[in-house]
């Protein structure tokens, strides 16, 4: 049985079916424009019942048509999905007491609301038709199998939820590899990706067995995409093989500093085409493609560990010693936190210059992220102690002689003999 347009009008334009509509659209409007801002007006708790007084009127109005021997299966229908949109809603509330607000709202936002437009889509079609016989109309034929509705909607549906759902089984399975095995945090990351990975290419395969593309289909379409990379998805692939080189290998993982554009920055996640990387000093995320990590220099604080060196360049006149200026700078490392015992700080006469001597204070701290805190901590305590101590801090000093106009006396003497 093919549906046209014809039979879904016809069905549309009957008297039970427009009277249902009418009335659904009427208490729909006469709550939204009426009754909810009167109820915020009174109190704004009251409003925070909007859904269930559009259950309330819905099927108070299905028992009206029903008074008159009317039928009211679609205003039943829409007064169950408000009543199921309610229950999401307050079990939605119920999982901000234990989980984030930002990872409930990410499962609201892409779990939740499209897999309920989804079953709203699928109930409205079943009250106005078999869903069995649409589901199997022919749209054309594909490598000699026809591709109906139904592998439509599984081309749409399953890769949406293969990137949306895969997150959450491998994100527990890598907690639960890092516990057995005692891994580390960037391990557990890289092998938590690895397996998405694989779980999305399972889910591809299916997905292709499903539509009915055979191996013989599967290697057409493998070599359309060889050509596809040749004419201009070239970059998308390397980047995606970039990615997950980078996971094998283990030069660049979730969790690593590295330093890019001048700047420290910690790697958030590595993606299929980007990575995603966190810049401290003004909050941002760079988002770069795999493939640099290839073709550029990078340096990396995490490699084989994370302690990071610092330097601060102090500069003292030539009127103090330079072993007690020294001592002085080493004990103002002891008054920093981050600066590290093991590996000690260490101070050396750096470079006598026109105006002062200047000093080097190397230390190594811990978190590679803290070293703009810790040199600022370390400028002041160097500050109070050389003013404690009368340690004179130079700058560099001129002195502009003027030139005196001197008097023209052959001009003079000429002037006075005439």
């Amino acid at each position: 049985m093919v549906l046209t347009l014809p039979a879904w009008a016809d069905l549309l334009v009957r008297g039970v079916v427009l009277i249902q509509i009418a009335g659904t659209l009427t208490i729909l409007a006469f709550h939204h424009y009426l009754l909810i801002p009167k109820l915020r007006k009174i109190n704004r708790r009251a409003a925070r019942i909007d859904g269930l007084t559009i259950v309330i009127l819905l099927f108070g109005y299905g028992g009206v048509l029903n008074a008159f021997g009317l039928p009211s299966g679609l205003v039943v229908f829409w007064a169950q999905l408000v009543g199921l949109w309610i229950l999401i809603r307050l079990s939605l509330h119920t999982l901000r007491r234990w989980a984030s607000p930002k990872l409930v709202a990410r499962i609201s936002t892409r779990i939740i609301r499209p897999t309920f437009i989804l079953f709203i889509a699928t109930a409205i079609i079943i009250q106005l038709f078999p869903l069995s016989e649409l589901l199997q109309v022919k749209l054309f034929t594909l490598f000699n199998q026809p591709f109906t509705i139904f592998n439509l909607l599984l081309c749409i549906v399953v890769p949406y939820y293969l990137v949306v759902l895969s997150p959450y089984p491998v994100v527990l399975a890598g907690y639960v590899l890092q516990k057995t095995l005692n891994l580390s945090e960037s391990t557990r990351s890289a092998v938590t990706l690895i397996l998405r990975y694989v779980l999305i290419g399972f889910g591809v395969l299916w997905l292709l067995s499903g539509i009915g593309i055979t191996g013989a289909g599967l290697a057409a379409i493998v070599g359309g995409l060889s050509i596809g990379v040749g004419f201009g998805v070239r970059e998308l692939i390397a980047n995606f093989v970039s990615g997950l080189w980078l996971l094998f290998e283990g030069s660049v993982r979730p969790g690593d500093i590295l330093f890019m554009d001048g700047d420290p920055c910690k790697v958030r996640s590595l993606g299929l085409r980007a990575s995603v990387l966190w810049r401290q000093r003004d909050n941002a995320e760079l988002v770069v493609p795999n493939q640099i990590f290839f073709t550029t220099t990078t340096t990396t604080y995490t490699g084989s560990d994370v302690l990071r060196r610092g330097e601060l360049i102090v500069s003292a006149a030539y009127c103090h010693r330079p072993v007690d200026v020294c001592n002085l700078l080493l004990e103002c490392t002891q008054e920093v936190e981050q600066i590290m015992d093991d590996p000690g700080p260490s101070v050396f006469v750096y470079e006598y210059s026109s105006s002062s001597i200047d000093y080097a204070i190397r230390y190594y701290i811990a978190n590679p992220m803290d070293n703009l805190s810790t040199r600022s901590n370390l400028s002041a305590q160097v500050w109070d102690c050389f003013s404690r101590n009368e340690i004179e801090i130079p700058f560099p000093q001129r002195v502009i002689h003027s030139a005196i106009r001197q008097p023209d006396y052959q001009n003079h003497w000429k002037e006075s003999s005439s």
